[in-house]
């Protein structure tokens, strides 16, 4: 079990477990966020010792993150409380960017 004090955030947004290609580091790992401090985190869980084995904060949304979304190639999209759709993507050597998906169209993430 995973908890996080009030410091942290105030509601869980759940999420999914990352199978896409774009962020290879986060690859297996549960993402979800906090709506209230718009902080997104992966978790990884250890089935040998049935923990946690690893908890990252690894972006910030734009917007108060009220669920998520997955493509059929297993990217990731968060619907914001703005009303807006963003995606996340990949810098080489650095945390995931979330941009809102009109900013983005018509390029390769």
């Amino acid at each position: 079990m995973l908890q996080y004090g009030r410091g942290d955030g105030i509601s869980v947004t759940g999420g999914y477990v990352y199978r896409g290609r774009v962020l290879c580091n986060l690859h297996g790992a549960y993402v979800y966020a906090d709506f209230g401090s718009r902080s997104i985190w992966a978790i990884r869980y250890n089935a040998t010792s049935a923990a946690i084995s690893d908890s990252a904060r690894i972006a910030t949304s734009p917007s108060n993150v009220s669920s998520f979304g997955e493509d059929e190639e297993g990217e990731f999209y968060i619907v914001g409380y703005d009303g807006r759709i963003y995606r996340f993507r990949s810098l080489p050597g650095e945390d995931p960017i979330i941009t809102a998906v009109a900013e983005t169209d018509g390029e390769t993430p």
